[in-house]
């Protein structure tokens, strides 16, 4: 992966996680160094585009997705989180002209999950601390052979967040 795609992608990751969590009133810092934890409930979202393909995987506590839960399926809700995210990072590289086509997210629960990073794709990595828990946001991707990544463009623009697009 190219130096620029990586630090792009670590920079869209933190923004887009801090943004979601701010969306649901929930405060949070970015941790340095990264650590390791065991956690109850990932959200992961797989997503394509003609360069590069991977996922994002959302991993938290069941206290945090309560904390910030729409409904009463805790379980439906952190699929839905890991969506809004990816959603706020394919927002991010619309300036990049990269545009993610995106899967429908599945979750995983269980007493004691980890998320390990696959050997064969680059891998960033944003772990946030809350009130209510703590917070990691992977994203994997393997990009084309040759894929450069390009200046950004003012012209293009995304939809905002909350908005609906209807055709």
């Amino acid at each position: 992966m190219t130096t620029e795609l990586h630090d792009l992608l670590e920079r869209v990751g933190e923004d887009a996680l801090l943004e979601l969590l701010s969306a649901y009133g929930i405060g949070a810092t970015v941790e340095r160094p990264h650590s390791p934890h065991a956690h109850q409930i990932i959200g992961v979202v797989g997503f394509t585009s003609p360069d590069f393909r991977g996922n994002l995987a959302l991993v938290l506590s069941s206290q945090l997705a309560e904390a910030t839960l729409e409904g009463n399926d805790v379980i439906d809700w952190v699929g839905e989180l890991a969506n809004q995210m990816l959603g706020r990072v394919k927002n991010k590289l619309v300036p990049y002209a990269i545009d993610l086509d995106i899967a429908t997210p599945v979750v995983v629960a269980g007493l004691s999950v980890r998320v390990q990073e696959a050997p064969d794709t680059e891998t960033r990595r944003v772990d946030c601390s809350t009130t209510s828990g703590s917070v990691h946001a992977l994203i994997n991707a393997r990009l084309r052979e040759g894929f450069e990544l390009g200046p950004p463009s003012g012209e293009l623009s995304a939809v905002s967040e909350g908005e609906v697009l209807m055709f």
